[in-house]
């Protein structure tokens, strides 16, 4: 995975720009949480005024060390903390505010970091190697969002499906992978869903991405 050059140099030309929608820290945040309905999602606060919070959501423990440019986090959840004083939290459970498309800002750089990591990881995963090779053809396969799987042999809604393969003689060619362009990481529906082992690689990337964050910052 060749995330390590590219990301260095993203980082020091631009870390000083403002990536993906977010306000500046002005009150001391308070603690990170773990969504209750969805373990390993981590909620990363930065408040942002006196009436409306952010958080900085990811699939790493510990905030990103670059607040404003971080292709670690997915993204920024903007809510209102009187919600959950009033109990609006919604389905994000206790204490986690609700997470929906309409307050939800996907960071761009996230994705572009997520396909390079799959890319990686697809032709070693035991799942889509048992799709490949159950397939009767060549052709293509999905690789779809599991937080709204497919029933039995139905192409996946375009949101969902996260990327395509090219299979050949029951072998997937990662060359192949092209990311979905229809895919979104936040829909009605929730926050993106990998099987068991493409999470697995995701999360193992996305570690290394961030050592990468802390070293580039340790050198500005």
């Amino acid at each position: 995975m060749l995330v390590s050059s590219s990301l260095r140099y993203s980082l020091t030309n631009v870390s000083r720009q403002r990536c993906f929608t977010t306000a500046s820290t002005r009150l001391q945040p308070r603690h990170s949480l773990e969504s209750p309905s969805y373990p390993g999602l981590f909620y990363h606060p930065t408040n942002s005024s006196l009436s409306k919070t952010a958080y900085h959501l990811s699939f790493l423990p510990t905030p990103a060390p670059h607040p404003h440019f971080s292709p670690s986090t997915i993204g920024v959840l903007d809510y209102n903390p009187r919600d959950l004083a009033l109990g609006r939290a919604g389905a994000g459970g206790a204490g986690v505010p609700e997470l929906l498309p309409r307050n939800f800002t996907e960071n761009q750089l996230f994705k572009e970091v997520l396909h390079e990591i799959l890319k990686g990881v697809v032709g070693g995963d035991s799942g889509l190697d048992t799709v490949a090779k159950s397939r009767g053809e060549d052709g293509w396969i999905h690789i779809p969002d599991h937080r709204s799987p497919p029933s039995q042999g139905r192409i996946p809604d375009p949101s969902d499906i996260i990327a395509s393969l090219l299979v050949t003689n029951g072998q997937i060619d990662p060359a192949s992978y092209e990311p979905g362009q229809m895919h979104r990481l936040v829909t009605s529906d929730g926050m993106m869903r990998l099987d068991e082992g493409l999470m697995k690689g995701l999360r193992e990337g996305l570690e290394k991405v961030r050592k990468v964050e802390e070293e580039v910052g340790g050198e500005m």
